[in-house]
């Protein structure tokens, strides 16, 4: 399994870059409000668009500096900025995404992002050992999850099992790729 922080080359708009930012800043935006009664009870609100979206919606506005660039860097770079976007981004972090199942449903749902094992193309030397796909039950045991098609306009990436669910929320650990705009 990966370490902590970046171990790879970083993916942007289809292009691996040479070197890396000296510093990556993600900020995660979560679709969800917490409000307090005046006798104290929480009240938390969340957003799921869609049945089988993860428990809490999330997006993300990463920053990135670098101390120095090379020319193919700069080029690369140069050619994101005046396309705009979408563009793909992967910095190979894991995020975990959470699912409720009913019981007696089968374990399934829709990753919000493609995964990068079946995206970015060449993968990274290692990547698959490094970046596996973690499925695990509400009891703590991992299963199997079989990864869909990701949505060829949304990138939602559906999942399946043949693990039925006993009333639990499973979670899906990968290393995602991030359908973003660029701004300077």
């Amino acid at each position: 399994m990966a370490q902590p922080g970046i171990r790879e080359a970083l993916y942007l708009g289809g292009v691996t870059l040479t070197r890396g930012p000296s510093s990556v800043q993600p900020t995660w935006l979560k679709a969800q409000t917490r409000d307090r009664a005046r006798d104290g009870s929480l009240y938390v609100d969340s957003l799921q668009p869609v049945a089988g979206y993860p428990v809490i919606m999330a997006k993300l506005d990463l920053s990135r500096a670098w101390d120095s660039l090379c020319t193919a860097d700069i080029t690369a770079l140069n050619s994101l900025i005046s396309y705009g976007g979408p563009i793909d981004v992967c910095f190979w972090r894991y995020v975990t995404e959470a699912f409720y199942v009913a019981s007696g449903t089968a374990l399934g749902g829709s990753l919000l992002r493609r995964n990068a094992l079946t995206t970015v193309t060449p993968l990274p030397p290692g990547a698959a050992a490094n970046y596996p796909v973690l499925p695990v039950r509400g009891s703590g045991a991992s299963f199997t999850a079989t990864l869909g098609t990701p949505d060829a306009t949304t990138g939602v990436t559906p999942w399946t099992s043949a693990v039925t669910s006993a009333g639990e929320t499973a979670t899906i650990t990968y290393a995602p790729v991030y359908r973003m705009y660029v701004a300077e």
